[in-house]
């Protein structure tokens, strides 16, 4: 058996990745009141400065120019944006052959996870995370209460470590799906601050 890892290794850092304000600022903002946020606290920066006389506007030309130039950056963005967006549009154009065998693997995914689960998984994004996260909670408690006397003293407490990690994630993320909307952008942000491969590496090291 592998000896424990230290604390600072086997400390999750997933949950920490975001907090809820850059989470919101960064992916489930609604853009358009990110951007007049942005703007807003821009203009009175610069008001604050030239009020204070550490930035005086004396000449009004160079911020003429300034502004020019943004409003041209922005119709190059704007352009820039469009042509990425039919690339990938392009992308999700496939055809008909391709879109059947995406449909049959995930009708056969649907049917691994109910013949897990025992039970018939929603058509909504949210509610069929959700019932992942409650399968993987309760196998991860399955296997730190089938292990209490099979395992010895000295590895018990790892192994409980790595349960009690596994099931606060698995908690954290079915607070985040329940606290949001049904739609499928808000449940596919909630996964992306997770992260289990320091949780397997370290029940591969403990089973080793």
């Amino acid at each position: 058996m592998v000896a424990s890892t230290s604390e600072d290794e086997a400390k999750p850092v997933s949950n920490a990745e975001f907090s809820d304000i850059e989470q919101w600022f960064l992916l489930d903002g609604n853009r358009f009141a990110i951007a007049v946020i942005l703007a807003v606290a821009f203009g009175l920066t610069y008001l604050a400065l030239a009020s204070s006389g550490l930035a005086p506007l004396a000449d009004s030309t160079p911020l003429i120019y300034a502004f020019s130039a943004l409003l041209t950056g922005n119709f190059t963005l704007i352009t820039v944006v469009v042509s990425i967006n039919q690339l990938l549009l392009s992308q999700e154009l496939e055809s008909p052959g391709q879109l059947e065998d995406e449909i049959e693997q995930t009708a056969n995914y649907r049917e691994e996870i109910e013949s897990v689960t025992n039970r018939t998984a929603p058509a909504e994004p949210s509610g069929f995370l959700r019932l992942v996260v409650e399968s993987a909670r309760r196998d991860a408690q399955r296997l730190g209460g089938a292990t209490v006397d099979a395992v010895p003293d000295g590895g018990r407490g790892e192994l409980d470590e790595i349960v009690t990690d596994l099931t606060d994630e698995f908690d954290h993320i079915d607070g985040l799906v329940e606290e949001s909307d049904e739609g499928i952008f808000n449940t596919l942000s909630t996964t992306l601050e997770t992260n289990f491969a320091h949780e397997i590496q370290r029940l591969e090291e403990w089973r080793g």
